[in-house]
């Protein structure tokens, strides 16, 4: 399970309305219409340095999230500049619907 822990250090991008083959590969849950993707920066264990970890959740148009239960959650990133970036090659994804052909590739966050 992956906890929210840091809302200081959130900061979520405007919502993507999920398009048609995502949306099937949802099992075309009607609670779930959009995408919600995140940027949430931690503290470093042994370092003073942060790390970033880009999140997509999903959500509705009432943008009723859990924060509980993400989608997927990228590896640590060392550079605010490049987790900005990876954000923006996902929000590309779910603009392009093509999201979901990607997440195979990625590592899927427990459910």
């Amino acid at each position: 399970m992956y906890a929210l822990s840091n809302h200081r250090d959130f900061y979520q991008k405007p919502l993507i309305s999920i398009k048609e083959t995502d949306y099937e590969y949802m099992n075309n849950l009607p609670e779930i219409t959009h995408w919600l993707i995140a940027l949430q920066g931690f503290e470093g264990k042994q370092t003073t340095r942060w790390t970033w970890k880009v999140i997509v959740y999903t959500t509705n148009d009432r943008h009723i999230v859990d924060y509980n239960h993400p989608l997927y959650v990228s590896d640590d990133i060392n550079c605010f500049h490049k987790a900005c970036d990876y954000a923006k090659e996902l929000e590309i994804k779910c603009k392009n619907d093509e999201f979901t052909s990607y997440l195979p590739q990625l590592k899927i966050a427990s459910l």
